[in-house]
């Protein structure tokens, strides 16, 4: 479960720095919002739990826009969409 919990988290971070490479983010920037974006999330599930932390399309039901990511996701980086689905 540490491993998961530590290695998990760091490989998720080089994945979403690949999704932002594709999405046309430079690295620098890439870096800055996954360094905001990490810490928050784990608050919240840390307040909130797992469930309940979640948040944007999932969270409000927006089977549309989860739809639209997976298509992109699949487009510019196939290999992000497990990550995505999970």
């Amino acid at each position: 479960a540490c491993a998961l919990a530590a290695n998990g988290t760091t490989a998720l971070w080089a994945q979403v720095e690949a999704v932002f490479a594709a999405a046309g983010l430079p690295p620098v920037a890439a870096r800055r919002l996954c360094a905001s974006l990490v810490p928050a999330a784990a608050t919240l599930c840390e307040a909130l739990g797992p469930v309940e932390a979640l948040s944007g399309p999932v969270r409000r039901g927006d089977a549309m826009t989860v739809v639209a990511h997976r298509q992109r996701l699949h487009q510019a980086l196939p290999s992000a969409q497990p990550s995505y689905q999970a």
